[in-house]
């Protein structure tokens, strides 16, 4: 019996080590991006699909790898991105720019998908809108912030595993 609650208990934290992982590599991915939008905003419609991308993934799909063991740290995510899945045009929006990138639907005359967008971001910056001022930023800014006090909540559960590590 002893030896089944050990190895539940090491399944658990691997789990929960390789959660760790993928919200840091999250964290990085939309802090980069959103750093490229600002740097290269003349590539903006490139940036702003992948940042749209890396947002479907954190906010439709991270919290479904959240199990039991980081119930409260999982809760506190969700609290901290409401107001962001709230926005229910944003999200279709998101979902259809994920769509139209990962499907490569974008071309299909009933899928506004990636293209429609994309001519939308091109616009905004012919008439020298900044790259910064646009709804995906702003939510964006958001949502990076709500990533990285879930990987530093998550960091703190394990802070003995990681001696020297700052959460």
């Amino acid at each position: 019996m002893a030896g089944e609650l050990r190895a539940a208990h090491a399944d658990t934290k691997k789990h929960e080590l390789k959660i760790l992982a993928a919200v840091a590599a999250l964290d990085y991915e939309m802090k980069t991006l959103l750093l490229r939008l600002i740097e290269a905003s003349a590539d903006r419609a490139v940036w702003q699909k992948y940042l749209a991308l890396v947002m479907w993934q954190v906010l439709e799909e991270l919290p479904k790898w959240l199990g039991a063991g980081l119930q409260a740290e999982g809760k506190a995510f969700k609290d901290a991105v409401r107001d962001v899945r709230k926005d229910q045009v944003f999200m279709d929006e998101l979902g259809q720019i994920r769509n139209g990138v990962a499907a490569h639907l974008g071309l299909a005359a009933d899928v506004p998908g990636s293209v429609e967008w994309s001519v939308d971001s091109i616009a905004s910056e012919l008439r020298g809108d900044p790259a910064v001022h646009t709804e995906l930023v702003f939510h964006a800014i958001a949502v990076s912030g709500a990533v990285h006090q879930l990987g530093s909540s998550i960091l703190r559960k394990y802070a003995a595993t990681f001696p020297g590590a700052k959460a």
